[in-house]
């Protein structure tokens, strides 16, 4: 395990003030008279550090990012909950600029230079704590012990300079792995729009030099500047070409989930001894009613009986009335706020929390003396356990030994409640409550689905000797699980049972008005709408991010549940071991999450565990998804307003520069927060298990963009990172085949659109391609445009 952080007070680095000169004060080797220089932002005594950087970990107290923010309502608050920066997003580096008379540059950065290949250079590093050896193992996690590769520029990432900003963006082209440290070197190939190099900092240029010996506070600078120059040196960058760099460390992605689903692992060993489990075992029962009878009630103009070839909805009763409804419910473990007597509104404002005091947390107090050894056993720890430490000094011998509700309120123990943080060094979630969640589940009849299957021209199918497979449906944002009756249907004459949950806070999970859908019933039975912002949550961003793990988490348990011994489905045979997946928008992003996390072998299950028995999705569709969440948001036609006029709300009215400003600061922060839930960092592992995947597009979405502005977000990127080529002609072909799909001429509903809706059969031939290809193991997808 990683060396922790060594606690260095925040004052230490940032109290610089007056112990270094600046400006036109600087050493005359560094300064031109009458001709400022251009140069890099870093002053650390005014608190002026680009990021992402690895200096914002000084004065850490359980392994989190201790960025300076206005209070809890300031975006960045929500970063000091992070064990590390976002993997996707561009860092931004800023210059200070010489002025003219009125106040506009006299200087510039010249853009051609800054965006040229080698003016920036981009390396991934061993850090400092890291027991890879002892050198690197005795130095501070803030700096870089040795370069392990160097990512390729056009590749890897790209660079951009804004002239209206004067910001410089360093953009990856493809996610950073998660946990790994990087380091950004920016060179003196950037240069002015005079044709001179841009200089570094005042209090970099000093703190770089070996002839210059800073003392106190700025040794500290110094040490960590000189350490990252050498350890460019030694991977042949010569150290007098670099005006700055900056290291820094993505945060953990999947820890929080894998322990998710290890503890619903855990429950099959509670099950067989009659011991309390999270879950339940699946129980449905038959409504009586067809799919179709139940459109009827639930979509307007849908018929009540079979109409006649030619008029509305023939063929969508015909297939609709090929499977019998069904009812049901389960339990889950929730992890995310629930409403109490004291605070109604718990779900809008409260996050995933730690069960049990951080190791870190434990480890740096120990070390830094801010508690004795018998103090924490006063305040619960074992005996052995704070002993086995002293004799290893590995901080991991702390986990899941002490939860923070046995925590005594005493001043002693209060050192040991820092935030309740999920990091890597504390991946064990609080389970709020198990919850009671209500489903619905189609089954095909045989009967009628031949009967369709003969008017198609496909063959005759029985019922397999384990049950139907069965496709778990999930629905996107605004919308319920009654939207699965729309695709039921075309899964049924594929020869596919299909099962379908609420989102959290969306449909009959919603807590009075906190309710995601559009349309949902209240109280009192009276239609209502929803808010989206209940889910998509601006004003609590960790909120945000913790309501699509809990999708996630929701998801697993499902599938999960459907392997159950003690699953139960009202008389139908279901083969809760073949299990497929269809997600729409944002169930396609939760569905890639839960994909990666169902398919991927992990250390934290149980010995023994068959992973695929239990949690096994043998297909994946995901319909109008995307990755690059914030960005993508801020683009969207449908949601970019909202959450631009929300913004300029809260900040008081800001407009113009100034607004946009802020939205590319939050932006920033939201999409760095909500990295752990983004489909971009779980793609990866649905190429590594080659899970067999298809990405359907509709061409110019307004929900979510092909392509938003950074380019890490959007549903082509998403494309990219599940690995998959685009396909325009029907491919058929022995071994199950991927590929992204892009749809001409449909919208973001296009997949589940019906009746006059869908005039142009887009949904039709968009069901008719996904049922092909389940039916057909993955072997053909279906583009016939004669369909």
């Amino acid at each position: 395990m990683k060396k922790l952080l060594l606690s260095v007070a925040v004052g230490s680095v940032l109290g610089l003030t007056g112990c270094l000169a600046d400006g036109e004060d600087a050493p005359v080797s560094q300064e031109q008279a009458g001709v400022p220089y251009v140069r890099v932002a870093f002053d650390p005594a005014a608190g002026d550090i680009s990021v992402p950087s690895n200096f914002l970990y000084l004065g850490t107290q359980d392994g989190t990012l201790e960025v300076p923010n206005e209070g809890p309502d300031d975006p960045a608050n929500a970063l000091d909950a992070l064990d590390g920066w976002s993997t996707t997003f561009p860092a931004v580096f800023s210059f200070n600029y010489p002025t003219g008379q009125y106040g506009s540059r006299s200087v510039t950065v010249d853009a051609s230079t800054a965006e040229a290949a080698g003016a920036v250079r981009v390396f991934k590093v061993i850090e400092g704590g890291n027991a890879v050896n002892e050198q690197c193992a005795a130095l501070q996690p803030v700096v870089a012990c040795a370069v392990q590769s160097e990512l390729e520029f056009g590749t890897d990432f790209a660079t951009s300079f804004n002239s209206v900003s004067g910001a410089l963006s360093v953009v990856p082209l493809r996610p950073l792995e998660p946990e790994a440290s990087y380091m950004i070197a920016l060179t003196d190939g950037i240069e002015d729009d005079r044709g001179r190099a841009v200089r570094p900092s005042q209090t970099y240029f000093a703190a770089s030099q070996d002839d210059i010996e800073l003392e106190g506070q700025g040794a500290q600078v110094q040490a960590i500047v000189r350490q990252n120059h050498a350890v460019l040196d030694g991977a042949g960058v010569n150290p007098e070409n670099v005006i700055y760099t900056s290291l820094y460390t993505t945060q953990s992605i999947d820890t929080v989930l894998q322990v998710v689903q290890s503890y619903l692992a855990s429950d099959l060993a509670a099950l067989g001894a009659g011991q309390p489990t999270l879950t339940s075992g699946i129980q449905t029962t038959f409504t009586t009613m067809t799919v179709a009878q139940a459109l009827s009630q639930n979509v307007e103009g849908f018929p009540a009986t079979q109409p006649a070839p030619g008029e509305p909805f023939f063929f969508e009763y015909a297939v609709s009335n090929t499977a019998e409804l069904h009812s049901g419910n389960f339990e889950l473990p929730y992890f995310s706020g629930l409403p109490t007597a004291e605070n109604q509104t718990a779900p809008l404002s409260e996050r995933w929390e730690a069960e049990f005091v951080s190791p870190a947390t434990v480890g740096l107090a120990l070390s830094e003396g801010r508690i004795s050894a018998e103090n924490l056993i006063g305040c619960g720890m074992p005996q052995a356990t704070v002993g086995e430490f002293g004799a290893t000094e590995n901080p991991a011998v702390f986990l899941g030994e002490l939860a923070y509700a046995d925590l005594p309120a005493t001043d002693a123990c209060a050192v040991l409640d820092d935030g309740r943080h999920l990091t890597k060094y504390n991946p064990l979630p609080l389970v709020r409550a198990s919850v009671e969640v209500p489903l619905w589940m189609s089954v095909p009849v045989e009967a009628q689905v031949n009967g369709v299957r003969a008017t198609l021209g496909l063959p005759a199918i029985s019922e397999p000797a384990g049950g139907w497979p069965v496709v778990i449906f999930q629905h996107g944002i605004t919308g319920n699980k009654e939207q699965f009756l729309a695709i039921a249907g075309a899964l049924s004459v594929s020869g596919h049972a299909a099962i379908a949950i609420d989102h959290p806070l969306h449909g009959e999970r919603g807590f009075g008005p906190i309710n995601a859908s559009s349309q949902y019933t209240d109280a009192n039975g009276d239609p209502a709408q929803g808010d989206p912002t209940a889910y998509l949550n601006l004003g609590s961003l960790l909120t945000a991010r913790d309501n699509v793990r809990q999708s996630t988490a929701d998801l697993l348990s499902l599938r999960f549940a459907l392997s159950r011994p003690d699953s139960t489905f009202g008389g139908a045979q279901i083969d809760g071991n073949t299990v497929k997946f269809v997600g729409h928008s944002l169930g396609g992003i939760a569905g890639v999450n839960m994909t990666a996390i169902a398919n991927t072998p992990f250390p934290q299950m149980p010995e023994g565990f068959a992973l695929g028995d239990y949690f096994g999705i043998d297909q994946a569709v995901f319909a109008m998804a995307g990755g690059g969440i914030a960005p993508f948001l801020i683009d969207s036609e449908s949601f970019g307003p909202l959450i631009r006029e929300q913004l300029a709300a809260q900040s008081g009215g800001l407009q113009g520069a100034q607004l946009e400003a802020l939205i590319q600061q939050f932006t920033f922060a939201a999409q760095t927060v909500i990295d752990s839930a983004d489909p971009l960092n779980y793609a990866g592992h649905l190429v590594e298990t080659e899970t067999p995947r298809l990405l359907i597009q509709a061409n110019d979405d307004a929900v979510i963009p092909n392509q938003a502005s950074v380019p890490l977000s959007g549903t082509e990127p998403l494309a990219v990172v599940l690995g998959l080529d685009e396909v325009t002609e029907t491919v058929m072909g022995e071994e199950p085949q991927s590929g992204f799909i892009k749809v001409e001429g449909a919208s973001h509903g296009s997949l589940l659109q019906q009746g006059e809706d869908d005039e142009e059969g887009t949904t039709q031939a968009i069901q008719l391609m996904i049922a092909t290809w389940l039916e057909s193991q993955g072997t053909v997808i279906n583009l016939d445009n004669d369909e």
